[in-house]
């Protein structure tokens, strides 16, 4: 069981490097937002998508990890199901980490000029985004109520 507990840790770390870019993408101002294009610059979309690809890697290695670790591991039924309701997060995460990566990567090639990322599509990954967001947390919230049980 120590090993998850580890797992699921790492998982937190990798969290919160997740948090910062969601935040720096969705919680900054429309004036402020005005005020960098009229300047010439933007957010660094092109970085958070090299970022959040690291972590998706990242959560990759993890699962693994945890599939290995269910092999050898859990015995009793609380360590399966901690387990399994971790996976899934880590499995859930994973997607909403890619998700907002290709947002940050449509971002940065229509903000070079690059390629076109129209209101239609923006709104298809936003809408995407947002249920990996809403699937992940009531994953987390579960998570967090077996990890209180040690």
């Amino acid at each position: 069981m120590t090993h998850l507990v580890t797992l699921a840790h790492r998982v937190s770390g990798i969290h919160a490097r997740y948090s910062k870019i969601h935040g720096a993408v969705f919680a900054f101002s429309l004036g402020r937002t005005i005020s960098l294009r009229r300047k010439g610059k933007t957010p660094g979309y092109c970085v958070y998508e090299k970022r959040l690809t690291a972590l998706h890697k990242e959560l990759a290695e993890v699962e693994a990890a945890i599939r290995g670790s269910v092999k050898l591991e859990p015995s009793t039924t609380f360590e399966v199901e901690f387990a399994a309701i971790l996976s899934k997060y880590v499995v859930t995460l994973s997607e909403t980490v890619e998700r907002l990566g290709r947002i940050c990567g449509r971002t940065c090639r229509d903000n070079t000029g690059a390629e076109r990322y129209d209101e239609a599509q923006v709104r298809r990954d936003r809408v995407a985004y947002d249920e990996s967001l809403q699937s992940y947390r009531r994953l987390g919230r579960r998570l967090n109520q077996l990890f209180r049980q040690f």
